[in-house]
C-alpha cells in the first residue's frame, strides 16, 4: 500500500489500496446507509488521495496507515526486524523478526513505509507504551469480596488482533475480566428492576480441588428515546497520524447512528485546542460527515487535559437535565503536554465527573498506545472504554455496544457477593485486580466507580472451595458477632449491589445465591471458564496449576461437542488460533 506518482498530472499523487480492502471500507460505509457518492468520497478521504485499488497492492492487517505526506520520495516497502531502541532497522533478510517463547509467537512484520520522509518518527513498539501492573488476586477466607463494576472489553479488542496478526501480546494488558465481559451470555433479563443477577457453578478446570461460581449481571435494557448532546472530543497529535482512517470511520459510523434530535460538538487537540462545530444538529447527517472530513491537519503534541477541559465546559454551558450529555474523547491516551501523569489524570477527571457530564473513551492502537491513561480516564469519569483496532472493533462498536457505551443506567456500580461460610469455605475472584474496594470504599455513597450503560452485562467469575467453616473473625450477613456463624445451609451467599440511577439517588438490590443453582445446565459457566483459563494462560497466571493450552483445547473440545454452533463463535475461533499458533512455534 502506498503513494505513486500521477505522470498524466504532474505534481499530485494517488494513493494505492489493496482492492478487496478498498471494498470493505466501502461496503462499511454503504451498510451504515449511505449514497455510493457520499461513499466513494469517504473512502478517498480517509487515505488523504485519490485512491486507486488494485490486486497487487499488499493487504494490510495492521490498519494503521501513512497517508499525511503530500510529496512522498519514497515508493516501495520495508522489511525488518524489531529494535526496542531504533524501531525497525535491520535490513538483514536472514533476521525477519523474533520469537517470543512466552507466546509462541514470531514477530515479522512488513512495514509500509512508501509516505515516509527522511527524519520522519515511524515508532512501532510491539507493546503497549504505557500500563499498569496487574498483581492476581489471593485466595481468601474473609467473608465477603468487594470491588467495582468493569464493563470495559479494551483488553479483548487488544488480545483478538494480536492472536489474529500472530503478535506478541503484552500481558499487562490482558484484564480477565474484560476477556470474560467481552463475551454475551445467556442471562436474565431485569423486569422491574433496574439489574437482574444470574448465577452457575460447575467444576474449575485447572483445580480439581475447586468449583467455580459464575456471577452474571445484566442492566435493564433502554425502552425509551433519550436525546444526546455529545462532544466530540479527537485526538489529531502526530501518534494519531496511522490511526486517522480508524478515528474518521468511528466518527462517521456513530454520527450515522444518532438520532435527528441528538446534538454534537466537534473539538480537536493536538498542543492546541481548535472548535470545528458548535451544537451541530444531526438531522443533516452529510453536513455533520463534511465536519469531520474538514480536519486535515494531524501532528503535533497532545494536551488531552486542555481538550478535555474545553469539551466539558462546552456541555456545561449546554447542559440539559432531560439529554443524555457526554464527553467521548477519541485517542491513543498519549498526554505528553499538559497533564500527563496517571495520577494527575485520575483528580482531573474525578473533578469533572461531579460536573454530571459522564465520559466514553474511545481508544486506538495496535501498539504503542497508553492503556493506563485510557483506562483511568474511564475508571474515575463515571465512563467506559472500548478499544479499535480494525473496522470489525468499530462494526462490533455500533452494533451491539454504542447504545449502552452512551447511556448510562447507573453510575459508580459497586459489588459485593457475601460468601455463607457454612457452605463455602475460601474463594478466588479471578480478574477485576485494579477494581478493589474496601468495605469502607463500598459502603460509602461517595466513592467513585465505573458506570454500567443500558443492557450492559458485567460477570464476575470466582473459584470456590467448598465446605463449612465454624469460625471467622469479621461479622457479616452470615457471621454473627464475630464469631458465631449462620446455619444458613441452601445459600452458598448474597450478591449486593450499590449504585447511583440517573438521577443521582443512591439503590441497592440483592439476591440470594441459592444452593439450587447446582442444578443449573447452561453453558454460561463453562464459556466463561474457558475465557479466563485463555486469559490466566496468556498471563502466565500463578494460579493455572498444570493447565496448560493442552488444557484449553480440550475444554473447547468438550464445549462444541455439546454446542456445536459455539466452534462459529469469534471467541472460541481466537482461542483456537492461540492455541494452533503456540503449537506451530513448539511452546
Amino acid at each position: 500500500m502506498g503513494y505513486s506518482g500521477n505522470t498524466s498530472e504532474k505534481g499530485t499523487y494517488v494513493y494505492r489500496v489493496n482492492k478487496h480492502q478498498y471494498e470493505e471500507i466501502f461496503d462499511f460505509y454503504v451498510d451504515l446507509g449511505l449514497t455510493e457518492d457520499i461513499c466513494k468520497k469517504l473512502c478517498n478521504n480517509v487515505f488523504g488521495h485519490s485512491v486507486v485499488p488494485d490486486n497487487s497492492t499488499e493487504y494490510s492487517n495492521l490498519w494503521e496507515f501513512d497517508w499525511t505526506y503530500s510529496t512522498p520520495s519514497y515508493t516501495g516497502s520495508y522489511s525488518g526486524c524489531y529494535n526496542s531502541s531504533a524501531g525497525y532497522t535491520s535490513t538483514d533478510s536472514s533476521y525477519g523478526g523474533y520469537y517470543n517463547a512466552s507466546y509462541g509467537y514470531a514477530y515479522a512484520p512488513t512495514v509500509d513505509i512508501s509516505s515516509g520522509l527522511p527524519g520522519s518518527n515511524h515508532n512501532f513498539s510491539t507493546d503497549a507504551k504505557a500500563t499498569s501492573e496487574i498483581t492476581e488476586s489471593e485466595a481468601l477466607e474473609k467473608p465477603q469480596e468487594f470491588f467495582s463494576a468493569n464493563v470495559n472489553r479494551a483488553s479483548w479488542a487488544y488480545v483478538r488482533n494480536r492472536v489474529k496478526n500472530k503478535e506478541f501480546i503484552d500481558e499487562r494488558i490482558v484484564r480477565v475480566e474484560e476477556m470474560i465481559n467481552s463475551y454475551h451470555f445467556n442471562l436474565q433479563t431485569p423486569k422491574d428492576n433496574d439489574f437482574e443477577a444470574t448465577f452457575e457453578i460447575s467444576e474449575c478446570p485447572w483445580n480439581e480441588e475447586k468449583n467455580l461460581l459464575f456471577v452474571g449481571i445484566k442492566g435493564e435494557e433502554l425502552n425509551s428515546q433519550i436525546e444526546h448532546n455529545l462532544s466530540f472530543l479527537i485526538d489529531v497529535s502526530g501518534s494519531m497520524t496511522r490511526r486517522w482512517i480508524l478515528v474518521q470511520m468511528t466518527l462517521v459510523a456513530m454520527i450515522c447512528k444518532l438520532g435527528k434530535k441528538d446534538k454534537i460538538s466537534i473539538i480537536a487537540y493536538s498542543d492546541q485546542t481548535t472548535t470545528v462545530v458548535e451544537n451541530l444538529s444531526c438531522a443533516n447527517k452529510e453536513k455533520c460527515i463534511n465536519k469531520v472530513l474538514s480536519i486535515v491537519g494531524v501532528g503535533g503534541s497532545t494536551n488531552g487535559s486542555e481538550g478535555l477541559e474545553n469539551a466539558y465546559a462546552y456541555l456545561k454551558s449546554n447542559f440539559s437535565e432531560k439529554k443524555n450529555n457526554r464527553v467521548v474523547i477519541f485517542t491513543d491516551g498519549d498526554f505528553n503536554f499538559g497533564i500527563q501523569t496517571e495520577q494527575g489524570l485520575t483528580e482531573f477527571i474525578q473533578e469533572k465527573s461531579k460536573s454530571g457530564v459522564y465520559l466514553s473513551v474511545v481508544g486506538y492502537g495496535i501498539s504503542n498506545f497508553k492503556d493506563n491513561n485510557m483506562e483511568a480516564l474511564a475508571k474515575n469519569g463515571n465512563g467506559n472504554y472500548c478499544l479499535i483496532t480494525n473496522p470489525t472493533d468499530i462494526s462490533d462498536f455500533i452494533k451491539n455496544e454504542m447504545t449502552s457505551r452512551l447511556i448510562t443506567l447507573a453510575k459508580d456500580v459497586k459489588i459485593s457477593v457475601d460468601f455463607n461460610p457454612t457452605n463455602i469455605t475460601e474463594y478466588r475472584l479471578i480478574g477485576y485486580e485494579s477494581r478493589q474496594l474496601t468495605r469502607k470504599e463500598f459502603t460509602n455513597d461517595s466513592t467513585i466507580t465505573d458506570s454500567v450503560g443500558y443492557g450492559h452485562e458485567v460477570v464476575a467469575l470466582f473459584e470456590v472451595c467448598r465446605g463449612s467453616q465454624t469460625e471467622l473473625q469479621s461479622a457479616s450477613k452470615y457471621v454473627k458477632n464475630r464469631v458465631n456463624v449462620s446455619e444458613t445451609s441452601d445459600e452458598y451467599g448474597c450478591l449486593t449491589i450499590k449504585y447511583k440511577d440517573r438521577s443521582g439517588n443512591s439503590q441497592e438490590f440483592s439476591r440470594v445465591i441459592s444452593t439450587a443453582i447446582d442444578q443449573n445446565t447452561s453453558d454460561n459457566c463453562n464459556i466463561a471458564a474457558v475465557l479466563a483459563l485463555f486469559g490466566m494462560i496468556v498471563r502466565n497466571s500463578e494460579y493455572l496449576n498444570n493447565a496448560d493450552i493442552g488444557t484449553l483445547d480440550n475444554l473447547i473440545q468438550k464445549l462444541v461437542a455439546k454446542n456445536a454452533g459455539l466452534k462459529q463463535t469469534e471467541h472460541i475461533n481466537v482461542i483456537l488460533q492461540y492455541i494452533k499458533n503456540r503449537k506451530l512455534f513448539g511452546n
